[in-house]
């Protein structure tokens, strides 16, 4: 497989930097044949994209949800190939983001108490452009107003302290992946290497996760190095599961989430485990 792929990318909908729309530009520029847009809980950006059959890029639309099983918290599942219209995807937006907000007001009051009035309204700002509102986006707008760390800290931690009582926001794994199927995606397990697990506890994860229906994993991923790649493409292979891969795109090297720029982005070796064609070529993707 020569295509040059990245199922794995951000946009401001969620904590990335840029609008679905400069990550097409980019996407373009670099020559790249498959993207997915999978912003956390949200496929709002995707929805703003126009189809253009005549256009060299293909879009996966996908999201990237938050989930909860067993005694693992936050996991994270891919859902790739997704209908962006359908209601079980709109009402885990509503439902996110109603939470979301609060935590939005929540982070406004504890400025106004610190004297930092003319930052809540970047915060107010982010509410009505319908853009991210991740515990990233708030800390970012302290990073990019130079803040004192000392500042930083204080305010980070009473946002913190505020925040505990709020219901989580992680979703069931058999609901995430009940509402991927519905939309008519692919469910797959996101950077499993992500959170420091060992082997043995992702090994787990997917276990629980297959009971659940599990498609694929994000075999292609920063957090899995050249090992780890080769024994979760094994295991799929073996498994008859989905093999997906990508940047994980956030931004460019100055913004402060561990990203990797979009220049980086997956060239699948095609000696190596390639990215599933069921994926590259899902029928809710569309020519851009």
């Amino acid at each position: 497989m020569d295509k040059k792929v990245d199922l794995h990318i951000h946009t401001y909908n969620s904590d990335g930097k840029y609008s679905p729309q400069e990550i097409i530009t980019m996407a373009k520029e670099q020559e790249l044949d498959v993207i997915a847009i999978t912003d956390h809980d949200s496929a709002r950006g995707i929805r703003n994209l126009k189809e253009n059959s005549a256009g060299k890029l293909f879009v996966v639309p996908g999201v990237e949800i938050s989930t909860k099983i067993d005694e693992f918290n936050e996991l994270h599942i891919l859902g790739l190939g997704i209908n962006p219209n359908n209601s079980g995807i709109i009402q885990l937006e509503d439902r996110v983001r109603s939470i979301q907000i609060l935590k939005a007001n929540i982070f406004n009051n504890i400025l106004y108490d610190n004297g930092l009035s003319h930052l809540a309204i970047e915060v107010k700002d982010l509410i009505t452009d319908h853009h991210g509102l991740q515990n990233l986006n708030f800390f970012q707008i302290l990073s990019n107003n130079n803040i004192p760390a000392s500042t930083f800290f204080e305010i980070k931690q009473k946002y913190s302290n505020a925040v505990n009582f709020i219901e989580s926001i992680d979703t069931e794994a058999g609901e995430t992946l009940s509402i991927i199927h519905e939309a008519g995606g692919f469910a797959l397990f996101a950077h499993p290497y992500a959170h420091k697990a060992t082997n043995s506890e992702v090994y787990s994860m997917i276990a629980s996760l297959r009971k659940n229906n599990l498609d694929g994993i994000e075999v292609y991923h920063r957090a899995n190095n050249t090992e780890r790649q080769i024994l979760l493409s094994t295991f799929c292979n073996l498994n008859n599961l989905l093999i997906s891969g990508g940047s994980d795109f956030h931004a460019d090297a100055t913004f402060p989430h561990q990203t990797r720029p979009l220049n980086a982005a997956y060239k699948i070796n095609p000696i190596s485990s390639p990215i599933s064609e069921e994926i590259l070529e899902h029928d809710n993707g569309f020519y851009i």
